[in-house]
């Protein structure tokens, strides 16, 4: 609702905005300095029960927060963004959502299972990783910068991993990405790869459009 309400000025819409932040900050989840935002159904996908934690929703969180930030100049949501952003220093072995493959190489999950068998899936990695950048352009939140480089470097070392001859796997369970999220990895290299050029997004961007050209897609 925020980018449609800075479009037309809409008293509607900018209501509408706010009632979803404001149920926002009612159904956080606090744990110490993380923040979390749980699902109310049971994920069968995955087998997790109600209550599961998801990286993708806090990325999307802390969009939201950043949003809120803009237009009210409350640093209430920016404090929240960074307490939204805090979990993905935590392991999911200790209920985080990260799986620290070295030092300097994270993968942040947008399914974390605690008993450390999180399937590693590449739209919300991907979708993690440039809610981050976007974050950290806007905020200066230094550990926004941090977790990135790192997640960059984990997906820079797996990225290979998720092609299966020009068609994309969802997860590295070698789960079938299908042609609507084939697509979306498609989408969310083309957004990576215009601040962070690295030839190795456009390698594959390029791979799997060639590859849906082919299929018509």
């Amino acid at each position: 609702y925020y980018d449609e309400f800075k479009e037309t000025n809409d008293e509607e819409t900018r209501t509408y905005f706010h009632n979803c932040i404001n149920y926002l900050m009612e159904d956080k989840v606090v744990e110490g300095d993380a923040t979390y935002f749980t699902g109310d159904f049971d994920l069968v996908a995955y087998d997790e029960p109600v209550g599961w934690k998801c990286g993708l929703t806090n990325s999307r969180v802390i969009l939201a927060m950043m949003a809120a930030h803009e237009e009210s100049g409350d640093t209430t949501y920016l404090e929240v963004a960074h307490s939204v952003l805090f979990p993905f220093t935590i392991p999911i072995t200790k209920g985080g959502l990260v799986i620290k493959l070295s030092d300097k190489s994270w993968w942040f999950c947008e399914y974390p299972k605690p008993n450390g068998d999180s399937p590693m899936v590449l739209n919300g990695k991907l979708s993690i990783l440039i809610a981050m950048h976007k974050y950290y352009e806007y905020s200066n939140d230094e550990l926004a910068m941090e977790l990135y480089e790192k997640g960059l470097v984990a997906l820079k070392d797996n990225l290979a991993r998720f092609d299966d001859n020009g068609f994309s796997f969802y997860d590295l369970k070698n789960k079938s990405a299908g042609k609507s999220y084939h697509m979306i990895h498609i989408s969310l290299l083309k957004q990576l790869y215009a601040f962070e050029p690295d030839p190795l997004f456009e390698t594959y961007r390029v791979k799997w459009q060639n590859y849906a050209t082919e299929q018509d897609w």
